[in-house]
């Protein structure tokens, strides 16, 4: 039977290691590289949040339609805070709002409220009833607790 003799050169052997290091630097500088590009955790004060929802409650109490109008504002305002804090794109809530929906389809119910503030700020003849910014007011919140900052 013939004899089979395994020799190692030592210059293979030093490549081989070579090559062992640098996969190991490779695969460390991808690791590195794929921490730095990963959005950071979303950083939500919820603090906050509660307390301009209590000063949103508050301004529907005063039963005005100012104070409705701005109640509308101020909730699209904190539904615009929320979704950047998520880390969403897009050049406005409009666009963060699309995003948001493709993610999360429940999220598609706010945008009557979010139309809503639009013609508040754009319209101003626009006249909002206590029903209207009830109902807008009460889909800026659902959308918050989708949200789960709220």
């Amino acid at each position: 039977m013939p004899e089979f003799e395994i020799t190692f050169e030592p210059g293979y052997i030093v490549q081989f290691l070579f090559a062992i290091i640098l996969l190991i630097v490779i695969i460390f500088i991808i690791y590195k590289v794929k921490k730095f590009l990963r959005p950071k955790d979303e950083i939500v004060d919820r603090e906050m949040v509660k307390r301009k929802w209590q000063e949103i409650e508050q301004l529907l109490e005063q039963n005005t339609e100012n104070s409705y109008k701005l109640a509308i504002m101020e909730a699209d305002k904190l539904l615009d805070y929320a979704l950047k804090a998520k880390m969403l794109p897009g050049n406005d809530l409009g666009g963060r709002l699309k995003v948001a929906c493709a993610r999360n389809p429940k999220l598609k119910s706010v945008w009557p409220a979010h139309i809503a503030r639009n013609k508040i700020v754009h319209d101003p003849h626009y006249i909002i009833t206590k029903n209207t910014a009830y109902n807008a007011i009460k889909r800026f919140k659902y959308a918050l607790n989708i949200l789960g900052v709220l």
